[in-house]
């Protein structure tokens, strides 16, 4: 019995002791219970960059925003027609570079005509039967908006019609 009695008494004890170390400890560390104030936290930690794949969630950026050259695709068109090109697609790529592309038809031949944003050059060039394209003409061609891609397609298509003639 008295082994009952001793072994109560050192657990009694020790829960005596553990609630009265915290409740000492929670008195220094958090004088300020009722307003939720943590006055011992642990350090801070130094703050450290953080990259979000796919972009920072609810950062609001420009990529559901059209390519600037889908603006141009009427004017384009015009161009193409008025120099006797049949357009059947016209396609304008998103990224950093940008570019589009366009599907012609004339006298029953296929030729594309594309802009390459990173390269800067605009390029006509024919569809053989048997598949495959050939560069029929090039032109270094800077992306000054709408007026200069006017300009450097009417000039190329003009030249085409020269050479073919």
């Amino acid at each position: 019995m008295q082994g009952e009695q001793r072994n109560a008494l050192l657990i009694f004890v020790a829960v005596l002791l553990y609630a009265v170390w915290r409740d000492g400890r929670d008195k220094v560390c958090n004088p300020g219970r009722s307003a939720g104030v943590n006055f011992c936290k642990e350090p801070a930690l130094a703050e450290q960059p953080v990259f979000w794949l796919g972009g920072k969630p609810g950062d609001k950026n420009d990529k559901n925003k059209p390519p600037e050259a889908e603006r141009y695709e009427a004017a384009l068109r015009d161009v193409c027609a008025g120099c006797g090109y049949d357009v059947d697609e016209f396609v304008a790529a998103l990224g950093s570079f940008g570019g589009w592309l366009m599907h012609m038809e004339k006298s029953g031949g296929a030729y594309r005509l594309f802009w390459s944003g990173k390269a800067q050059e605009l390029v006509l060039e024919e569809h053989h039967e048997r598949g495959g394209w050939t560069a029929l003409r090039s032109a270094d061609t800077p992306d000054d908006g709408l007026p200069g891609f006017v300009q450097a397609v009417q000039g190329i298509l003009q030249d085409d019609d020269a050479a073919t003639g």
